[in-house]
């Protein structure tokens, strides 16, 4: 393979105080939201100015770990999901400038996922009470309904990006839900043949029916659901895969792992492509930008890099006849190559800085450290646990109360 068709790092941002767990670009390509553990959203201006300058804007208003973000199509908002049970709407200028102001929508559980239709003027959401809640997002807290068909934790939910009215869900009962949010019922599910926990999902472009599916047993799994299909299956992590993006052209997926690495895959060969060793510890989230040009990674290590792609200008015959699974080339870009962008002023002595702006309106960082990732990681499963008991007695009174109802 040439060397211009290897994905390369075009820069570094430093900002979070602890772990991304989440990020997402805006329409143009040009900013991107991220979120963190610290309970900070930032706010990034990937354009340099005149000065060589990018700025960020720094947002304070949750009060507990954020998980997820999402930039809405059109460009007007974008959407931020707590640990604190809240969503918030954050609205964007027509100078691409956020808002220090945010709209809170209270919601009953943990929120572990939001999503804004193509329209935009809906969203939802994925919940820990094993349900996707409704939202407009054009009227304050304006909640609509919630979504039932999962009888445990929901990880990720997103609409169908090519019919307006789907969403699929998947979560810790180890099925991916379709819904019909005209019916506002749940149409179709697949349940994968080993347990696994579901923890996010992207849909292929144009599509209806076709998605792929990260899991906690360290595969990715892309189905048909309407035809409740396994369509295919990589085993290509050594950990939980923690985040999928597909490439606007549908010929490439993008994965991020707790084994340390992100991998590229070819979709259309069923291979990987590239492993890429950067992050020091646990990649929590992965994106393709809009375009396709670039994509986002960030982890545990608290920085965000940005990649340039160079996928669109790889040439399949240039590819060797190498089987399915194996590693096409293994990448580990050089510390020398970043150009880094310096979040603070205290945290170098250098003369060139990035313009900070914190956003804080009227809530201050939170005094007490959000606890680690270890230790969130045995209350989950202990949690998930007792879930699984409780989803049990309630099937087992289920059959009971028809029983008695047949003899009666």
């Amino acid at each position: 393979m040439r060397k211009d068709n290897i994905p390369e790092i075009e820069i570094t941002l430093k900002g979070h105080r602890n772990e991304v767990m989440a990020l997402d670009f805006m329409p143009s390509g040009e900013q991107l939201v991220s979120v963190s553990s610290d309970g900070s959203v930032i706010y990034w201006n990937l354009i340099e100015d005149s000065r060589k300058h990018t700025s960020c804007y720094r947002l304070l208003a949750h009060k507990d770990i954020v998980f997820a973000v999402n930039c809405a199509a059109n460009g007007s908002y974008f959407l931020t999901a707590s640990r604190d049970k809240s969503i918030r709407l954050w609205k964007v200028d027509e100078n691409e400038k956020p808002s220090p102001n945010s709209i809170t929508y209270k919601c009953p559980a943990t929120v572990r996922a939001v999503d804004s239709s193509p329209d935009c003027e809906y969203f939802c959401s994925a919940h820990d009470d094993k349900t996707v809640k409704l939202w407009s997002s054009l009227h304050t807290n304006k909640y609509i309904c919630s979504l039932l068909g999962h009888c445990n934790w929901v990880r990720c939910c997103k609409y169908s990006r090519s019919k307006r009215c789907l969403i699929a869900s998947c979560g810790d009962d180890s099925s991916i839900c379709l819904f019909d949010t005209r019916e506002k019922q749940r149409i179709a599910k697949v349940t994968a043949s080993t347990y696994a926990h579901f923890l996010n999902l992207d849909w292929y472009p144009k599509s209806d029916s076709l998605l792929a599916v990260s899991s906690q047993d360290a595969s990715i799994r892309i189905y048909d659901i309407r035809m409740n299909k396994l369509i295919q299956y990589y085993s290509a992590h050594n950990q939980s895969v923690n985040a999928v993006s597909i490439h606007p052209s549908g010929g490439y997926l993008l994965s991020s792992s707790s084994d340390e690495t992100s991998k590229i895959f070819d979709l259309l060969e069923g291979r990987i492509l590239f492993t890429l060793r950067i992050h020091k510890g646990t990649v929590f989230t992965c994106k393709f930008s809009p375009d396709g040009e670039t994509f986002a990674t960030a982890g545990s290590d608290k920085v965000v890099n940005i990649w340039k792609s160079n996928l669109l200008s790889t040439s399949r015959t240039e590819k060797s006849n190498a089987p399915f699974a194996t590693e096409y080339i293994d990448f580990i870009p050089k510390p020398q190559s970043l150009s880094e962008v310096v979040f603070n002023k205290r945290d170098s002595g250098e003369s060139n800085y990035q313009d900070v702006i914190d956003l804080e309106p009227s809530v201050r960082e939170q005094d007490n450290q959000i606890k680690t990732e270890s230790s969130l990681q045995i209350i989950i499963n202990q949690l998930s646990k007792l879930t699984e008991t409780v989803c049990s007695l309630e099937e087992r009174i289920t059959r009971l109360e028809r029983e008695v109802a047949k003899q009666n």
